[in-house]
């Protein structure tokens, strides 16, 4: 789940190298803003994620954003999330925001997720 416009976000993931932590095959969907810009609002984009992949219980999936705003829109999905610090983040912001988990590094969102 990215804010950002589905194409863009899956080329920054694999330019980066890393394949969704190792597990890009794996993932069940990568779902974003629509070119319409009908889902930039995050609330809105992860009700469309839910809805999509049949409304999970919230103990099955984990949400991994590198922002305040992330951390509080898993939260009121009542999903984790895993704050990622190697993001956009600055200083104590996914701590304070109640991160639940916080990865410092690819390899310990990895880590995480296996």
């Amino acid at each position: 789940r990215t804010g950002k416009r589905v194409i863009k976000a899956r080329n920054q993931i694999y330019e980066r190298g890393f394949s969704l932590a190792g597990s890009a095959d794996n993932a069940d969907r990568l779902s974003g803003s629509d070119m319409e810009g009908k889902r930039d609002d995050k609330t809105v984009l992860l009700t469309y994620v839910l809805d999509n992949i049949g409304n999970p219980r919230s103990d099955k999936i984990v949400m991994i954003g590198d922002r305040k705003f992330d951390v509080e829109c898993a939260h009121n999905h009542g999903i984790k999330c895993i704050g990622v610090k190697y993001g956009f983040s600055e200083g104590d912001e996914l701590k304070n925001a109640g991160a639940d988990f916080l990865a410092d590094t690819v390899e310990d969102l990895r880590k995480m997720l296996l």
